[in-house]
């Protein structure tokens, strides 16, 4: 053995095999015991970021700001609420990430009101789609809050911040109303997205499968988001958290499923996981996810206002759910009641339906009541039955209570 061998003499394709078995504390720890195991292992240690103005003074104090633009591959980014001094951060937060040329996660918190949801949006989604990263986006996660605080007039904004929110000097307030993207929903433009994971604080805000409605719109354009329609053939995970979805008039359409011909309707085949948290799930909303989310694996619903309970004369889209033919795991935000009990046989006669129709791979089966405990208070689980495969091939029920 050669007297002068010791682990940084090791080739680096080695170190990366060690460090593979290494929890992320030990690969910090490593990196502290000389400053050629610190290069080897800085791409681990800095595999992720979060970017605030004190961490970049942090990283560029340290000397390693250049070197990170090369190892971080996913970032954080809690951006202030955009007032007029705080609009700036914003833009320089941004402006920042463009030199993490490896970048392929994102995630993006800010505030905003509603008048300037588009707005900054637009901003936001014109400085990324610049970027030298942007062809390899592969997650994106995006959280769009609430604020009673609207942007200034432009006399009150920087020259940069202007071109930053692509706005001229001669506009005296910002629009209301989506008057500047009056014709354009808010879209994220991302075709390489294969995880995507967006919520919507905004009580206004709608969410759309299309990219371009397939009918008439309702809704102001400025309070829809959508994901582009490239996405919908490279995305595997989508988890929406969102007050509610976009769906046509039937008065306008004249029929209710008229729109699923038009060449617009977006169908989402390589999605395996769906989370939906919504204020209420009406039927035709679950029975268009059916449609549209046919190879989904695991489906998670949740109301964060339930309406009136359901009981057992009434119709529940429980045979829609018969499409996704590939379902292991499936929640429902309903539980079927009479006088006042959960239905159970109704329940597991559901679930044999969706067997005898072709769901051979189903495993887990939670169905959820929940109750509105006050408006700002999220709805309260009170009552759950789960069903489980055991060895036999059959289904298990448990009831739970609270």
């Amino acid at each position: 053995m050669d007297p002068a061998a010791s682990l940084a003499s090791l080739p680096v394709e080695l170190h990366i095999e060690i460090q593979s078995y290494l929890s992320h504390t030990d690969i910090e720890r490593l990196s502290q015991c000389s400053r050629t195991l610190r290069s080897v292992t800085l791409p681990q240690v800095f595999h992720s970021a979060k970017i605030s103005p004190e961490s970049l003074q942090f990283f560029n104090d340290a000397g390693i700001l250049q070197r990170l633009y090369a190892c971080v591959r996913h970032i954080t980014i809690l951006a202030p609420s955009p007032n007029h001094h705080q609009i700036t951060n914003l833009r320089v937060l941004l402006t920042s990430i463009a030199p993490f040329t490896r970048l392929t996660s994102l995630k993006l918190t800010y505030n905003t009101s509603a008048a300037d949801q588009t707005t900054i949006f637009t901003a936001i989604g014109t400085k990324i789609y610049s970027y030298p990263f942007y062809p390899s986006l592969k997650t994106i996660s995006l959280t769009i809050g609430e604020s009673d605080e609207s942007l200034p007039k432009t006399s009150d904004i920087t020259i940069e911040d202007l071109e930053f929110l692509n706005l001229t000097e001669q506009q005296q307030v910002l629009p209301d109303s989506g008057s500047i993207h009056e014709n354009r929903i808010n879209t994220i433009d991302i075709p390489t997205l294969q995880t995507a994971k967006i919520k919507l604080l905004q009580a206004q805000s709608l969410f759309s499968f299309d990219e371009s409605l397939p009918y008439e719109r309702i809704y102001p354009s400025n309070t829809i988001f959508s994901l582009c329609r490239e996405a919908s053939t490279s995305l595997t995970i989508l988890h929406l958290h969102i007050p509610d979805l976009t769906y046509p008039n039937t008065s306008i359409t004249g029929a209710e499923d008229a729109y699923l011909t038009h060449p617009e309707y977006t169908t989402y085949p390589t999605v395996t996981e769906l989370h939906l948290t919504i204020q209420q799930l009406e039927r035709h909303l679950l029975k268009d996810i059916t449609r549209r989310f046919r190879n989904v694996e695991i489906l998670l619903i949740k109301e964060t206002h339930p309406g009136t309970e359901w009981y057992q004369e009434n119709t529940r889209p429980f045979g829609d759910v018969a499409r996704m033919k590939r379902l292991k795991t499936l929640w429902l935000p309903w539980i079927m009641m009479k006088h006042g009990r959960a239905a159970k046989w109704k329940l597991e006669r559901a679930v044999m339906y969706w067997v005898s129709h072709g769901l051979v791979d189903l495993e887990d089966i939670c169905f959820q009541q929940r109750e509105n405990n006050g408006e700002d208070e999220e709805a309260k689980v009170v009552a759950s039955w789960v069903l489980e495969k055991n060895f036999s091939g059959g289904f298990q029920g448990t009831s739970i209570r609270g």
